[in-house]
């Protein structure tokens, strides 16, 4: 079963997850069904909204969580979370039973258990453990070494902490982007978008500054710039 920590959510979107029969790759944005030998892509959100709900269970991941986690920054409605609940349905396809189950006026659960298929690579599962036990009591480091020896040990393990520090702070800075697929944008008139863009969308973002653009995004039907800055404004 997964841990249901605050932190573990921030995981998912480096992961494979199945959901029997199906195989989520949130590093791809793909479902994948083998029996089927089907591969099909999601969208920023609809991944999103999976990885929250692989995150909440077995409990109900609640309305109000998802507008909070998924539009924080921007306007939604009721409607627009049935919109995105029924895309992801659609997409996950099952026959005999709804993988998302709705939970009248509270929100929606899933009614397969999740399972991690692979090992998170972008963060450390296991915390290192600097001190030794012995008959239960814990062991502390001398603060006055008796020789140089001793000193050059607890600097390099001192240094080692530090390190470490460095890299976690910033791989938890860098997970707004890091999960993101941006070798699958498609470039239109040099603006990237995160999918087959009409005459519409082109009209729309003909005039766009690409300087500090990342990408445009489509959710119900409207445009978003996404920023460098990590902020989308609709256009």
């Amino acid at each position: 079963m997964i841990d249901t920590d605050p932190d573990s959510k921030l995981i998912y979107m480096h992961r494979k997850v199945q959901l029997d029969p199906l195989v989520i790759n949130f590093q791809e944005l793909t479902i994948t069904n083998p029996q089927l030998g089907t591969n099909i892509p999601l969208r920023l959100k609809e991944a999103e909204l999976l990885a929250l709900l692989c995150w909440s269970y077995p409990k109900v991941l609640t309305r109000t969580m998802i507008i909070e986690e998924l539009w924080s920054t921007t306007y939604a409605t009721d409607l627009s979370i049935n919109q995105l609940i029924n895309s992801v349905r659609k997409k996950l396809g099952f026959t005999h039973k709804p993988i998302v189950k709705t939970i009248p006026k509270i929100g929606y659960k899933l009614q397969l258990e999740p399972t991690m298929l692979d090992k998170d690579t972008n963060r450390c599962n296991s915390p290192i453990n600097l001190l030794n036990t012995q008959n239960g009591d814990p062991f502390t480091f001398n603060t006055l070494p008796k020789d140089i020896n001793n000193y050059k040990r607890l600097f390099n393990i001192k240094f080692s902490i530090l390190c470490f520090s460095a890299v976690l702070l910033g791989a938890i800075f860098g997970r707004c982007v890091h999960h993101f697929p941006f070798h699958r944008l498609q470039h239109v008139n040099g603006i990237p978008f995160t999918f087959e863009p009409g005459n519409t969308d082109l009209e729309k973002t003909a005039d766009i500054d690409t300087d500090n653009l990342l990408f445009i995004d489509e959710v119900d039907g409207e445009l978003y710039s996404c920023l460098k800055s990590y902020v989308c404004n609709k256009l």
